[in-house]
């Protein structure tokens, strides 16, 4: 989908819209390749990492924010006014957005040259491929293939052919307050 400013497209990886309309959460990677920017999301975490080019940097009210070297995950309030500045030319995303009034979430990224094992304990896992092959049971997952875990499943990857790099997004519910 085109951004409304025309300085990039989104590819929605997964989104949670539990009422049908608005998303609580929603994973995708946006292609940058204007400086411009960013839309607001109210009352969104967001977490935010290059996958492919030399990065860029965000401009927010409280100062720089550093979106390079690839694979560096960075983190900020959806409220904000942010402008962003390529690098060097364009320039590939990867984004978790996620409700902070219902949520906590994470995004990681990891190298895996062994098997990768977990169990959802609450939640939603995601996964993404993001470089190599893994194999997930039978299947076998290649770049920007994902897998979706909810509480209480289990996942086993498996590296294919050599090591694999990994996005991994973890949003939990948050915990109600006491009365």
């Amino acid at each position: 989908m085109a951004w409304r400013n025309g300085g990039g497209t989104t590819t929605e990886v997964h989104a949670h819209c539990p009422t049908g309309s608005h998303f609580d959460w929603r994973v995708s990677i946006a292609a940058i390749a204007a400086d411009g920017p960013f839309s607001r999301f109210v009352g969104y975490d967001r977490h935010i990492m290059t996958i492919e080019g030399a990065g860029f940097t965000l401009s927010e009210p409280e100062g720089l924010i550093d979106v390079a070297p690839v694979y560096r995950v960075r983190s900020f309030a959806g409220d904000l006014d942010v402008m962003s500045r390529l690098k060097a030319g364009p320039v590939r995303d990867y984004n978790l957005m996620v409700r902070r009034d219902r949520y906590e979430s994470r995004l990681e990224c990891l190298f895996n040259d062994e098997d990768f094992n977990c169990v959802v304990s609450a939640g939603w896992l995601l996964l993404t491929v993001l470089s190599g092959k893994a194999r997930q049971g039978a299947s076998n997952l290649e770049a920007e293939d994902s897998l979706l875990a909810e509480s209480g499943d289990s996942l086993g990857l498996a590296p294919v052919d050599g090591p694999f790099r990994l996005a991994v997004c973890t949003i939990r519910p948050r915990e109600p307050l006491p009365i």
